[in-house]
């Protein structure tokens, strides 16, 4: 992974961690869920393709969904429209981070 694609995600407030073809982005949502994806690639472009292609494909219902029975429980928030606003958040932050990543591309 070029460092310049290390940089621009961690200027977006993300987190980094990679190993050997696997790289893993996290950041905290703003109701506070530790949320976290993996993309896996050879190459730098591999990385910022799926990157781009995991935040289109990021579905707010079946996010949503994985939190509703645990509400309330280990730091979920109780309110069905917390957890829907957050996904809508976070579903924003990709969409933010695939934007950066794919200028890498352009330059």
């Amino acid at each position: 992974m070029k460092k310049v694609l290390q940089l621009e995600i961690e200027s977006q407030g993300w987190t980094t961690d990679h190993k050997e073809n696997t790289l893993l982005i996290s950041r905290y949502s703003p109701a506070g869920e530790d949320f976290y994806f993996y993309v896996n690639g050879e190459s730098t472009e591999e990385l910022i393709s799926n990157i781009c292609k995991y935040a289109n494909d990021f579905d707010i219902d079946e996010h949503t969904s994985m939190h509703i029975e645990n509400r309330g429980k280990s730091g979920i928030p109780s309110s069905v429209s917390v957890l829907v606003k957050d996904a809508e958040d976070i579903k924003d932050m990709l969409k933010e981070l695939a934007d950066a990543v794919k200028k890498i591309k352009e330059v």
